[in-house]
C-alpha cells in the first residue's frame, strides 16, 4: 500500500449516506415482492408476541455493535508512523463522516424498532410496522459491514506501519564533522593591516 495513498478513501468511504439509499431499494423491492406474489414475508403468520420479541431482539442487536465502534475509534486514533499520518490527512474528514454515520445507526436502528412495536399495537395491518423493522435490520448491517472494512483497512495500515523499515540512526558526534574556522581572505587581510597602520 502507498502510505500516500491510503485504502480508506473511495465514494463509499466519502459517500455514507448512500447506505441508507441502498437500504430504501432492498425495501421497496421486498415490499414489492410481498405485495405482488405474497411470498418472502419471513414474519407472516407470527403473533403479536413474538413479532415484538423479534423487535427487541433486533434493536438490542443494532445497540451491542455500535458498542463495537468504539474499537475501531481506538484503534484510528493509535495509528502512527507516516502512515497514520497520511491518513488523518488524507482521509481524515472521509473517516470522521463514517464515525457518525456509524453513530447514528447506533441510535436510528433500536429507535426505528421501537416505533415497529408501537405501530404494531396499534395498527389493524402489521405488513408496515415489519418492513419498518425490515429496513432497521438492513441499516444495522449495513453499517456493521462498514465498521468491519474500517476496522479491517486500520489493521492493514497499522501492521504495514509496524513492518515498515525504521530510519537509521544518525552518526555518532564528531568534532571533526563541524566547520573548520575559515582563514582570512587576502583583501580581508590587507584591509586589517591597513586599519593597523593608520591606528599606528
Amino acid at each position: 500500500m502507498n502510505p500516500r495513498r491510503p485504502d480508506v478513501v473511495g465514494v463509499l468511504s466519502e459517500r455514507p449516506s448512500l447506505d441508507y439509499l441502498g437500504v430504501a431499494v432492498l425495501v421497496l423491492l421486498h415490499v414489492f415482492v410481498v405485495l405482488q406474489w405474497e411470498v418472502g414475508d419471513v414474519l407472516d403468520g407470527t403473533d403479536l408476541a413474538q413479532r415484538l420479541a423479534v423487535y427487541a431482539a433486533g434493536g438490542g442487536a443494532a445497540l451491542g455493535i455500535g458498542g463495537v465502534t468504539s474499537v475501531a475509534v481506538g484503534l484510528y486514533q493509535a495509528l502512527g508512523g507516516i502512515r497514520g499520518d497520511s491518513v488523518r490527512q488524507h482521509a481524515g474528514t472521509a473517516v470522521r463522516r463514517n464515525w457518525r454515520a456509524l453513530l447514528v445507526a447506533t441510535g436510528l436502528s433500536p429507535a426505528l424498532a421501537l416505533l415497529a412495536m408501537a405501530l404494531d399495537r396499534t395498527v389493524g395491518d402489521p405488513l408496515l410496522p415489519r418492513f419498518i423493522f425490515e429496513g432497521a435490520l438492513l441499516l444495522t448491517a449495513v453499517r456493521f459491514a462498514r465498521l468491519v472494512w474500517l476496522f479491517g483497512s486500520f489493521m492493514r495500515i497499522d501492521d504495514a506501519s509496524r513492518t515498515d523499515k525504521p530510519k537509521p540512526p544518525p552518526p555518532a558526534y564528531n568534532p571533526d564533522f563541524g566547520p573548520r574556522p575559515s582563514s582570512p581572505t587576502p583583501a580581508r587581510a590587507g584591509a586589517a593591516g591597513g586599519q593597523r597602520v593608520r591606528a599606528s
